[in-house]
Parts: structure tokens; C-alpha cells; sequence
């Protein structure tokens, strides 16, 4: 026997439970995926690593459980989007475009290939949408009584925080918390509307996003039934029994077998519930004060109830103005910062629109962008504001900023086509996705491995659930949202496929890279307090694995300076400084040049680090001693003076030691009377 009959007969045992077989191999690889957002990722690479070796095991059960459904898989735009956009950033990575950082493109490309295999997984049959919304809101419970148990018992992980979950920081936390109280805002919207139906009679489809489907579904079939077709679909066969199996099969291809409604006496647990899911959700999202959460929870209740709230439309703007005014006022600084953020990452992107920095070259673009931001005299109020840091807090403009704006339109189709899916689809999906775009256009949720798989999630869900009926289907040309698709043949179905295929591949390839990066990783933790000098041949050797990690880069550097391989310790440095945008490393770069006696360089780099963060007194301080160094006594002074009066942003025994040194330069020469100041005032 060959392999296509041993096939066919464990599908003929399968038989009439291969869509219950699907539905739990869909159930169990969600909660599974679902899971992986509760890992802790931000402390190492762990969290990368379990992805790594789950996308293709998810892959590989999708297309098992397609072949248990004897069902294809039919492209949609979502997909094209999101597969031209994955090719053209690696050919663009592959020309030597921008930076290349293999750990950013690697994250990239895991959430494209775990789009890809959730898109095979899905197209085997229609999981409904409710599956997916209650697994997240399961995930956000274990997080709010995780963020609980940390507040009674004082076990957060970060000191100054009272919880975070299983992150380190309560502003990531509190996204997770936004999405689920979205998506329960959601269902308690759709069990009131329910209730209208139940007392009207009325079929709406509110009620999770699936009944009209169903229904429709019902009624389709029983136009199949009554038509020529019916008979013809037997293949000749007359029984009756095989005419409805294949009636049958048709209907689960279609994706519209009808689900029960929810019966009336089950709505007072359906209200408790969710009162107790608001309890426990709504005490984190308060204590960690994060205004990104609020303001994507109070987006989503507009969107959810904005029927009723139109009626007091003006009551509602004068409370979105105060409350925005009081978020502001609250947290002024953080907020400043974030416009200081804003403003060089559209500088960064005006550099470079078309094929932008490469993926993971942030920080050295945002450095140059915020550097002319405050060349050009702009943003002089927001000085004391600025601050270092890897990410837009906007992902819209971090994309940009990495990806040129084909990155950001690519990005905007993806959440535009995904949303206006899931409306058609799954309510509280829609939803939920929307409190996430909100949030990341504050913060940098998608920089963070748990978000990354709950917005593909919801994106592969959406693209899977509005996908045509494949072509062997009776259904051909109708689908259960009532799209039109194509009756004839070049689907792209084989192409689909094939690319897939290719991504499984190269899922492998990633997965073993990221084992080999978490393992040097871990060595170079265990260096952590060594005396560099003598590990400078482990330094060289993790280098190839760790070179896209700019710590390791920094420290590396410092450590070739303090054996006085200056030149060495530029490379590193520089390096480094492509990858972030902390003026440390220019810094260290003009230490260098100094000990090589290159003063014109040092000088450079001192000024090319307080350009970038000039709220920042210690590159003064290193131009103050280098004239003083070089006998140059009116620069000298210039800059004493300047480092004395300098408004220092957090005052430390460092800065005040730096102070001290200028007041004694500036005493110095007033007390030298055959000084001359050299014509400065």
C-alpha cells in the first residue's frame, strides 16, 4: 500500500469525528500559545527560545489538522500584506540596507511565521471566536491575581513598583489587563443586546460575532438541499444517507454550522462572571496607573457603547478633555518625553522614509534624529525631558524609524484589514485588538513577546475566519461573511502552501540560532563582575552570537580600553552605538582618542554626545578637562562656567562632584591676576 492509501484510510477512520478532532487540536495548540504570554521574557531570552521551538510544532499540527478536515487553505489580502512585507525586509537585510540585527529580525520573523502556521491551524475549521476571547481573558485573570498576590505579599519584581506581573514594569502589565477588560466589555455588550433579541425575537449579530453566520448558515444548506446540485454532488450515488454526509461536509467547509444560543437562565452567571472578572481586573489597572491602559479601556467603551453615550456627546468631550489634561498634569515629565520621543523619531524617519534603518537600528537612527531635533532649536521646553531610549513608545513610529514608511503603511493594512474583519467576525476580538493598537501608539507592547503572539493571534483569527471557501468546496464562491470569491481555478492555494513550506524551513533555522544566542547569553551573565581582563578571549568568542546586544558591546568596549586597545575598543563601541542611542558610547569613543592622542576627534565625540542628550552634564565635563589638559585656558573656562551653572536632570554625588571641580577651575582664575580671559566676557 502506499502512503496517499494509508492516508486515506486513517482519514476514513477519522470519519464523522474529524471535526471534533480538529476542534480540539485548535482548542489545546490556543491555550498552549496563549500560555506562552504568561512566560517570563524580559529577564533573558527564555520566553524567545519556548516560541522558537513551539512555531513550528504549531506549523506542523496545522497542517495535520487540515489534513484531518481534507480541507486547503485560501490566501487573503491580510496574508499577501503580511508575506510581501516579511520578503521584502529580508531581501532588504540580505542587500545590506540599514543595520542588520539578527535577534530584532529573528523576533520579526517568529510572529510572521507564527501568523503563517495560526493561519493553517484556523483553516481547518472554524474555531469559534468566543474560544479565542475566553482564552485571552483567562490569561488576563492569571495576570491580575499574579499583580494581587504581589501587591499583599511584596513580592513584585521591580522595587518601586507595588506589581507587575510577570513583567518588570507595571506599563506592560497593564496592557494585558486593557485587552481583557476589552474584551469583556465586549460580551457583556453582546449579552445585553442577546437579552434584546430573546424579548424581540430579533436575530442580531452582536451576540459574539458568529450567529449570523450560523443562521445564514442553515438557510444556505437548505438551498443547497432543494437544488439540482445536491444529487450531483453524490457522484451518482442515490443513498440518502451519503447525499446528506456530503451536505454535511460542505456545511463544515463553509464554516456555518450552526451554534446554540445561550439559554436565558444562564444570563445571571453570565453577569456574575463577568462582575468578578471587573473586580479582579479593574484593582491592577488601578495600581499600576498606567494612563496608555486607560486610555485604550475608555477608546474601547466608547466604541462598545457609543449609541448611548451619543446622546450626551458633549458631556463625554468636556470629560475626555479633563481627563486628558489630568493624565498630563499627573505625569507631565514622562509625558513630555514621550512628544521629545515622538519628534526625533519623525526626524529619524525624514532621514532615511524608504528603507529606514534596518530592524533593530533604532537607537543610532533616533540618536542622529534627536541630535538635529535639537540642532534646529526645536523642542528647547521639552529639554530636560529627553532620555534614552530603544523604542518611539509609539510602534507606528518605531516602524517607521526601522522599516521607512513601507514598514508603517504595511503595518497600518495589517491592523485596518484585521479589525475590520474581526467586526464582521468576532465582536470582542475586535476589540481586544483594538485596546492593543491603542496602547502601542503610547507604548511598546510590541516589543514585548506576550503582546507580539496575542495581536497575531487576533490578526491570524481574523484573516482565517473572512478567508474564500476553497475550491473543491459546494460552497465555492460564497463565504459565511458573504464575500464573493472566485469560482474558477489559480486560487493560489499551491502558492500558499509552498510559501508556508519555506517559512517552516526557515522557522527551523531561526529556532536553532536563538538556542545557540540563549546559550551565550547565559555565559555572559556568568561574567557579569569578572575582571574583564581576563576573559577578553570569551568576549571575542560570544562575540558573533552577542554582537546585536548592546550592552555586551559596551561592556566588551570598555574592557579593550582598560587594556589600552584603544582602536579595538572604537570598533566595539561604535558598533555599539549603531544599535543604541545612549551618548555613553560616543563618550567612551572621545576617552579613547583622548588616551591616542587625538584631541580633535575626543573634542568631536564629546560634542556629537551632548548633541544627542543635551540634558546630560558629563560630556561637558570631559570637554572641561580636555582643554584643561591642552593648556587651552578660555575654552576652559568657557566650559567650567557652563558645567557650574549647568541644570543638572537628577541630581547624584557624581554630578555635584563635577560641579565642585568647575567652581574650583572658575575661583582659580579669578584668583590669578596675570590671567587673561582672552576677550571673554
Amino acid at each position: 500500500m502506499t502512503i496517499r492509501q494509508y492516508i486515506g484510510i486513517a482519514l476514513l477512520c477519522c470519519g464523522r469525528y474529524r471535526g471534533r478532532l480538529v476542534a480540539v487540536l485548535q482548542v489545546f495548540t490556543v491555550a498552549a500559545i496563549v500560555a506562552l504570554t504568561l512566560v517570563d521574557v524580559e529577564r533573558d531570552l527564555g520566553g524567545e527560545l519556548w516560541l522558537s521551538r513551539a512555531v513550528p510544532v504549531v506549523m506542523a499540527v496545522g497542517a495535520v489538522a487540515c489534513l484531518v478536515a481534507g480541507r486547503g487553505v485560501m490566501p487573503t489580502a491580510i496574508d499577501a500584506v503580511v508575506a510581501v512585507w516579511w520578503t521584502a525586509e529580508a531581501a532588504l537585510c540580505y542587500a545590506g540596507c540599514g543595520v542588520f540585527v539578527p535577534g530584532a529580525f529573528w523576533a520579526f520573523s517568529e510572529s510572521v511565521f507564527l501568523y503563517f502556521a495560526l493561519r493553517l491551524l484556523f483553516s481547518a475549521g472554524r474555531m469559534a471566536g468566543v474560544w479565542v476571547a475566553v482564552l485571552i481573558m483567562a490569561g488576563c485573570l492569571y495576570e491580575s491575581a499574579l499583580g494581587i498576590y504581589q501587591l499583599i505579599a511584596d513580592t513584585s519584581r521591580h522595587g518601586l513598583f507595588p506589581m507587575t506581573g510577570t513583567f518588570l514594569n507595571p506599563g506592560p502589565y497593564s496592557a494585558y489587563l486593557a485587552v481583557g477588560v476589552a474584551l469583556a466589555l465586549s460580551f457583556g455588550r453582546a449579552i445585553k443586546e442577546f437579552r434584546s433579541y430573546r424579548s424581540s425575537g430579533v436575530q442580531t449579530n452582536a451576540f459574539l460575532g458568529v450567529q449570523t453566520n450560523a443562521f445564514s448558515g442553515v438557510q444556505e444548506l437548505q438551498e443547497y438541499r432543494s437544488s439540482d446540485k445536491c444529487m450531483e454532488a453524490g457522484d451518482g450515488r442515490q443513498n440518502a444517507g451519503d447525499v446528506m454526509q456530503d451536505a454535511g461536509d460542505m456545511m463544515q467547509e463553509a464554516d456555518v454550522c450552526p451554534q446554540p444560543m445561550p439559554s436565558r437562565s444562564l444570563l445571571p452567571f453570565y453577569h456574575f462572571t463577568l462582575l468578578l472578572f471587573y473586580l479582579f481586573t479593574f484593582l491592577p489597572l488601578i495600581v499600576a496607573w498606567s494612563r496608555a491602559a486607560w486610555v485604550a479601556v475608555a477608546v474601547v467603551a466608547a466604541c462598545v457603547y457609543w449609541r448611548q453615550l451619543a446622546r450626551y456627546k458633549y458631556v463625554v468631550l468636556a470629560l475626555a478633555v479633563v481627563g486628558g489634561v489630568a493624565a498630563y498634569l499627573l505625569k507631565q515629565g514622562s509625558a513630555d518625553g514621550r512628544v521629545v520621543m515622538w519628534l526625533g523619531a519623525l526626524k529619524a524617519i525624514a532621514a532615511d522614509p524608504w528603507t529606514g534603518a534596518g530592524i533593530g537600528g533604532f537607537g543610532g537612527a533616533y540618536a542622529e534624529g534627536v541630535a538635529a531635533l535639537f540642532a534646529d532649536g526645536g523642542a528647547q521646553g521639552l529639554l530636560q525631558s529627553a532620555n534614552v531610549t530603544d523604542n518611539a513608545y509609539n510602534e507606528l513610529l518605531t516602524i517607521g524609524v526601522e522599516q521607512g514608511l513601507p514598514g508603517m503603511v504595511a503595518f497600518a493594512a495589517v491592523v485596518v484589514m484585521a479589525l475590520l474583519r474581526l467586526r464582521r467576525s468576532c465582536r470582542p476580538l475586535m476589540y481586544g485588538l483594538l485596546a492593543l493598537v491603542v496602547f502601542s501608539m503610547f507604548s511598546y507592547p510590541l516589543h514585548c513577546q506576550p503582546y507580539r503572539i496575542l495581536f497575531v493571534l487576533m490578526c491570524a483569527w481574523g484573516a482565517a475566519a473572512t478567508a474564500p471557501a476553497p475550491s473543491n468546496s459546494p460552497m465555492r464562491g460564497r463565504t459565511p461573511s458573504g464575500i464573493t470569491a472566485s469560482p474558477h481555478g489559480g486560487d493560489g492555494r499551491g502558492a500558499f502552501c509552498a510559501f508556508v513550506f519555506v517559512l517552516f524551513l526557515a522557522s527551523l533555522v531561526v529556532r536553532a540560532d536563538m538556542e545557540r544566542r540563549v546559550a551565550a547569553s547565559e555565559d555572559y551573565r556568568l561574567m557579569a563582575g569578572v575582571d574583564a581582563s581576563y576573559m577578553i578571549d570569551d568576549y571575542y568568542e560570544l562575540l558573533p552570537l552577542m554582537g546585536d546586544n548592546e550592552r555586551f558591546l559596551f561592556d566588551f568596549g570598555k574592557a579593550l580600553a582598560g587594556l589600552g586597545r584603544h582602536n579595538d575598543s572604537n570598533a566595539m563601541l561604535r558598533w555599539g552605538a549603531q544599535l543604541s542611542a545612549d551618548p555613553m558610547f560616543t563618550v567612551l569613543m572621545g576617552n579613547n582618542y583622548r588616551a591616542m592622542g587625538m584631541p580633535a576627534e575626543a573634542e568631536r565625540c564629546y560634542r556629537s554626545a551632548f548633541s544627542i542628550m543635551p540634558n546630560r552634564i558629563y560630556p561637558l565635563y570631559r570637554l572641561m578637562k580636555l582643554y584643561e589638559e591642552q593648556g587651552r585656558r578660555a575654552d576652559c573656562l568657557r566650559m567650567a562656567r557652563r558645567v557650574a551653572a549647568f541644570d543638572v536632570k537628577v541630581e547624584s554625588e557624581a554630578t555635584r562632584e563635577m560641579k565642585r571641580e568647575a567652581e574650583n577651575i572658575v575661583t582659580a582664575v579669578k584668583r590669578q591676576r596675570n590671567f587673561s580671559l582672552g576677550g571673554i566676557p
